[in-house]
Parts: C-alpha cells; structure tokens; sequence
C-alpha cells in the first residue's frame, strides 16, 4: 500500500474513490448507485450470461496506470478492494 501511495503522489497512477460495486463472476463490474443489486436494470451479465443473484457486491476502486500522453497505456489498470465484502 506505501507503494501505491507513492507512485499516487509522483503522478504515475492515478486512484479513483472507493464506491460500491456488484462484480461478475467473469470479472465485468456494475456500479451500485444505491448499494443494492436490486437498482441494477440488468438481469443478467451482457458479456457471460450469468443471473444476478451470483454477482458479489463489493466496495473497490479503479487505480489507473495509464500515462496521458501514451495511448497504447490507457485503459491500463487494475481493481482494489477493500477488506468487507458481502454476497448480493
């Protein structure tokens, strides 16, 4: 974490707010705007076909890894989570 926090400051990542997510058993995430699955307008996954009901919900955020000027690295990055998870 004290490295991410470094390369946070030096400007060579960039780390987004911690919101909740309902994350797909294929990986794909759907934010929460109200924490619940139910507000959620899809029944299943578009990318893998998988019911809701299987998704976890999840508080995580998007650290980007992308450099501004090099196109090739945007959309580079990884999801953090936090420690409290619960099933939907």
């Amino acid at each position: 974490m004290g490295d991410l926090l470094a390369r946070e400051e030096s400007g060579e990542v960039r780390v987004g707010e911690w919101d909740t997510y309902a994350i797909c058993p294929c990986g794909l995430h759907f934010r929460l705007p109200f924490g619940d699955v139910f507000h959620i307008h899809r029944r299943v996954c578009p990318r893998c076909g998988t019911h809701k009901r299987s998704w976890v919900v999840r508080v995580c955020r998007w650290v980007s890894e992308a450099v501004w000027w090099r196109p090739s690295t945007w959309g580079r990055g990884h999801w953090e989570n936090k420690e409290a998870e619960r099933d939907a």
